[in-house]
């Protein structure tokens, strides 16, 4: 008889005498007086044969199996400080080893996460913890330039900060929507009014130098366009409100009136600068020199003079 077929012929034996399938571990076989002499491998080989020889058969006993497990499992956790000793003597008719391995796994699962300790993370960790930081400090600074970033991380490594800051933007444009180069300009223009051509070039620093000179100028005249007509509006003191007239709905009738407004405004806007053009020549006249040597003379120049010709005076008047 081969080996295998007499390690069948045991388990057959024991399953016969009420042994649970599940029990005869190649651990517990090994110590049968009929199998003392066969190697453990023999003895995995002759068990697994016959397991796959009685599938059926053994279905509801695996159920069994289960059922003990289950048992096992609650008894842990109503008693979670019981030890394997006593979960062994509770189920002292069950396998050792099929008892250990419930054990453990129990134990396994319920077993806390241990927090890290605080110290010094790895170099791939620090990495991408400086990272997180990097982007952000850059989603919180959108427009903040390589040197300003630089100042805000100088423990870090120059390189690695620059690296950081390419991969935000290359990411914040996959993810934005597509604007223009000048539309960009002159939404941060409109945000920074104050900016210099010089801070500009910084911040776009991956834009044409000439472009950017060239938005920026562009920005700033329609900007003072813009200015110049709203001071020209209130210098006329045009009120369509006034006119009873709706700014949405201008009509013939409307845009007569408007002129006839702007015509009498243009007039008496003349008379003002004739009548401050004659007030400026007689300030000019009452202000004319009487020593024409004296023009061009500064103020001190002419307080130094007047004190001599005080002091000269005097001595005339004295003789």
């Amino acid at each position: 008889m081969h080996k295998k077929d007499r390690v069948k012929e045991v388990i057959e034996k024991y399953i016969k005498q009420g042994v649970d399938f599940f029990e005869l571990t190649p651990s517990y076989l090994v110590n049968l007086d009929e199998l003392k002499e066969f190697s453990e491998r023999t003895l995995k080989r002759g068990r697994t044969e016959y397991k796959n020889e009685h599938k059926d058969l053994l279905k509801g006993k695996s159920k069994a199996a289960l059922n003990i497990k289950k048992k096992m499992i609650k008894f842990l956790d109503e008693n979670p400080k019981s030890s394997l000793e006593e979960l062994t003597r509770k189920f002292s008719n069950q396998d050792k080893k099929f008892v250990d391995e419930t054990y453990k796994t129990w134990k396994k699962e319920k077993k806390p996460i241990k927090a890290k300790r605080p110290g010094r993370p790895s170099k791939k960790d620090a990495a991408g913890s400086l990272r997180q930081q990097v982007f952000n400090y850059l989603s919180e600074n959108p427009e903040t330039t390589l040197s300003k970033l630089e100042g805000a991380f100088k423990s870090e490594n120059k390189k690695t900060v620059s690296n950081y800051l390419d991969q935000w933007r290359k990411e914040k444009t996959k993810k934005a929507k597509k604007i223009s180069t000048k539309q960009r300009i002159n939404e941060y223009l409109d945000k920074h009014p104050q900016s210099t051509l010089k801070e500009l070039k910084k911040v776009f620093s991956n834009i044409n130098p000439s472009s950017i000179g060239a938005y920026h100028s562009l920005w700033k005249s329609g900007r003072e366009g813009i200015t110049h007509k709203a001071a020209f509006r209130n210098r006329l003191n045009l009120d369509t409100k006034a006119l009873n007239i709706d700014e949405n709905k201008i009509t013939v009738q409307s845009a007569v009136q408007i002129i006839k407004a702007l015509s009498s405004t243009v007039e008496a806007q003349k008379k003002a600068i004739d009548a401050l053009k004659s007030q400026n020549a007689m300030l000019e006249n009452s202000q004319a020199f009487s020593f024409p040597e004296l023009k061009g003379m500064s103020k001190k120049e002419i307080e130094k003079f007047e004190r001599v010709m005080a002091t000269f005076l005097k001595g005339l008047r004295r003789s």
